[in-house]
């Protein structure tokens, strides 16, 4: 599995994501391109949030809360 089909699945429940492309140096001296993704606002944060308690509380565990605030990037107008 890829991450990138983990965000698929997500941005279909709703969860948007913003991405860019980042080149890494990898060990070899070479530059690895590779996609980074977060999330896009505050909605796709507490859908995301939403899910993941969801998913916690299927497997019996206590739900996320009193987490940070999430500072979003100012998006380029």
């Amino acid at each position: 599995t890829c991450l990138h089909t983990y965000i698929s699945n997500a941005e279909k429940k709703g969860i948007e994501f913003d991405r860019e492309w980042t080149k890494h140096l990898n060990s070899d001296g070479e530059y690895t391109p590779f996609m980074r993704y977060w999330l896009a606002d505050q909605d796709s944060y507490d859908k995301c949030l939403l899910t993941v308690n969801q998913l916690r509380s299927e497997r019996c565990l206590e739900p996320l809360k009193d987490l940070p605030p999430c500072p979003f990037p100012k998006k380029a107008a």
